[in-house]
């Protein structure tokens, strides 16, 4: 997988988990475990797709 390639995913994923938050805001349950749940699909989805765990960096930078 090329860089832009990764690039391209971890962009993506950054959308989905940001409709993810908005959506549980809208419903007023934004928790620590249900933020957590986003962040390790967005991981997992990321691992299945590159090979490889998302770096420290990748996920600070996708994430906050």
């Amino acid at each position: 997988m090329s860089q832009q390639d990764i690039d391209n995913l971890k962009k993506k994923l950054e959308e989905q988990a940001s409709v993810k938050v908005k959506k549980l805001s809208s419903t007023n349950t934004i928790t620590l475990d249900n933020l957590s749940k986003i962040m390790e699909a967005g991981s997992k989805e990321f691992t299945e797709k590159t090979g490889r765990p998302m770096t420290y960096s990748e996920m600070r930078e996708m994430y906050g």
